[in-house]
């Protein structure tokens, strides 16, 4: 199994989550925050920056959303999505491979995951690249428990942190910062990302769904932007917006587009896996390739570099 850091061994990475961000200390089993005093739990070496009673209600419904129970059955079936369906595995695989090739210019060792859930996009990025470390966070403790053993057949140090999107508690500012399909699950998913490039991170790379006329045109059917299991209807990412947000603050955007169809859709036409799905399936890479030409597509794989 990964190895879980204690927090004492990363916390020097992070600061307090508090409008005035500042320094954190350990005293006995709790963190206390230098410049606002509150102090935060850590349990099973997990620090916690989320207090339920604290959070708006669109979050509280997240959280809610994304507590699971800690069977040993639940555990082992989130920690192994992979298996799932292989039609869903197919465009985690496309988006994964995108990601990691932004990675190998990073050539970085260590890296921040935020909004990582159970880990199962961390245990397909281990899958492919050797990692030092990871310091992963969700709004749910409980999706955290999962990440060890996601993460089980790995040689990796992991350090587990709950946090709020929107009130990023990351310190450093060189070590890569990665969101994977959490963004759109906020309120504003634009005005996440710009805090986030407020704070001047020098690496951002983000995968989410993503808005365009077709998309527009199928959310207004019925067919997109439906509302989540959380009752949250997501607002899509809008390349038009993300531009103008990197030149505000600085960045050089780097942007690939491809098309994710939902496996709800295609078992409506063709109920099992075969022949029928595995032409489908290199059909659609073969028009997300066309349309990654003029960045046209229902999901962007980004990185964001500080200039």
């Amino acid at each position: 199994m990964a190895k879980l850091l204690k927090p004492e061994n990363f916390i020097k990475y992070l600061k307090c989550p508090c409008p005035k961000g500042g320094d954190l200390k350990i005293t006995g089993k709790s963190v206390s925050c230098s410049e606002c005093g509150k102090s935060y739990s850590f349990e099973d070496n997990i620090l916690n920056f989320i207090k339920s009673d604290e959070l708006e209600s669109s979050k509280s419904r997240e959280l809610k959303a994304h507590t699971y129970e800690l069977s040993k059955e639940m555990i082992e079936h989130y920690a192994n999505k992979e298996r799932w369906s292989r039609f869903y595995d197919h465009f985690s695989e496309k988006k994964i491979r995108h990601l990691l090739n932004y990675f190998d210019r990073l050539n970085c060792g260590e890296f921040f995951a935020l909004g990582t859930g159970t880990g199962f996009e961390l245990k397909k990025i281990l899958s492919k690249r050797k990692f030092e470390a990871i310091y992963a966070s969700d709004i749910s403790n409980t999706a955290l428990r999962i990440v060890p053993h996601s993460l089980s057949q790995f040689n990796i140090k992991c350090g587990l942190f709950t946090s709020d999107l929107d009130y990023c508690p990351i310190k450093t500012k060189e070590m890569p910062v990665l969101i994977y399909e959490a963004m759109h699950h906020t309120d504003d998913m634009h005005a996440t990302i710009e805090s986030l490039l407020k704070k001047g991170y020098r690496d951002i790379l983000f995968v989410e769904p993503t808005t365009n006329g077709l998309v527009k045109l199928l959310a207004k059917l019925g067919l997109a932007e439906r509302e989540e299991y959380s009752g949250l209807k997501p607002k899509w990412l809008e390349l038009g917006k993300l531009n103008e947000l990197t030149r505000k603050y600085g960045y050089k955007s780097s942007i690939i587009t491809m098309w994710d169809i939902p496996e709800g859709y295609f078992r409506k036409f063709y109920k099992k896996e075969g022949i029928v799905q595995d032409m489908f399936l290199s059909f659609v890479d073969m028009i997300s390739g066309i349309t990654n030409l003029f960045k046209f597509g229902s999901f962007s794989i980004v990185h964001l570099r500080k200039r």
